[in-house]
């Protein structure tokens, strides 16, 4: 249920019919008949990431209630909705940059809300609308941060991390950008780092 909004709830599934295999189901509301028919859905599908009873906001006050995804592994889920409904709230919420105001998040099973911040970091990647601050910042540098939950108490990158690190440039092919100002690539090059 969104914020100011008298009757608003949203179900999407993926598949032919109830019986049918389903890549991802979400369900924000609070009208019981649906989330019946929303219980026997996720019943047959192989969840991988749900959140349970979830809600957020700012300062404990709710933005989204309700909020109950499910979602096989390998499998995309999209949220969209009108600037301001809460998407990126949702998002921070489960990536633990902001508090959840209630509910849990599981990954395989386990409540990522019980974990270590460290840990969650090692299973959870999110790229929001947010800039990040590169100055002085190399493409390599950038990439790097990606190993921080890897390092040790002083942040040092290993060998092995440092070769993760040239072949995810590789992989995008921006290796050979690798040693360029952050600041001077183009938008799309950005988006590869």
């Amino acid at each position: 249920r969104l914020k100011n909004t008298e009757h608003a709830f949203g179900i999407v599934i993926w598949g032919e019919d109830i019986d049918s295999t389903n890549a991802a189901a979400i369900y924000i509301g609070d009208d019981y008949i649906l989330r019946d028919l929303w219980y026997q859905v996720v019943d047959k599908m192989n969840t991988y990431f749900k959140t349970s009873n979830m809600s957020v906001g700012h300062n404990k006050s709710i933005l989204v209630h309700d909020i109950i995804i499910n979602i096989e592994k390998g499998k995309i889920l999209t949220l969209i909705g009108p600037n301001g409904a809460g998407q990126s709230t949702i998002l921070k919420s489960i990536a633990r940059q902001i508090p959840a105001i209630c509910g849990s998040v599981y990954i395989d099973k386990e409540d990522i809300f019980r974990q270590s911040l460290k840990t969650t970091a090692k299973t959870i990647s999110v790229m929001l609308t947010d800039r990040i601050r590169t100055d002085m910042m190399t493409s390599l540098d950038v990439v790097s941060m990606g190993r921080y939950p890897y390092t040790n108490i002083i942040g040092s990158l290993t060998a092995e991390d440092i070769e993760l690190v040239y072949s995810s440039l590789e992989l995008v092919g921006m290796k050979s950008q690798a040693y360029q100002d952050f600041n001077t690539l183009s938008d799309g090059q950005k988006q590869r780092i």
